[in-house]
């Protein structure tokens, strides 16, 4: 079909079948049941739709402190992800560049500062990539 979206097929495994015999008297030692490799057929989401902009942790991890306000000045941004300025500002700048954030410049408490807010755009890109890495990761125990 033209435009459909390539169904995802992951397999579980949950471990090798194997056991240990005393080799003196034959006795079971130790049994592991048997690998089983069930197909866990996805709900139509591809690793494709992981978002390049977001596989860096730093950029996730920012992305998901900004759904959780409105806006949020530079430096607890940075205190919160435990980064320097200039690192901050990278980050920024790509989630910028792509459209995901956006940033104003303010005054706080008599001095300058710089305020960041999640755009639309870059909350529903999130809410995608979050969804593709929870379906990742629905067969792991």
């Amino acid at each position: 079909q033209t435009g459909a979206r390539p169904s995802v097929v992951l397999l579980q495994c949950v471990t090798w079948s194997f056991h240990t015999e005393d080799p003196a008297d034959g006795r079971l030692l130790h049994a592991a049941p048997p690998i089983d490799l069930k197909p866990h057929h996805s709900t139509g989401l591809s690793l494709a739709e992981l978002d390049k902009h977001l596989l860096a942790p730093a950029r996730l991890k920012l992305t998901t402190m900004l759904t959780a306000v409105s806006e949020v000045e530079f430096a607890v941004l940075r205190d919160g992800l435990g980064v320097s300025d200039s690192v901050l500002s990278k980050h920024l700048a790509t989630l910028a560049d792509a459209g995901y954030v956006r940033s104003r410049k303010g005054t706080y408490e008599g001095r300058r500062t710089t305020w960041v807010a999640l755009s639309p755009k870059g909350r529903k890109v999130l809410h995608n990539h979050v969804a593709v890495l929870r379906e990742i990761i629905d067969g792991v125990d």
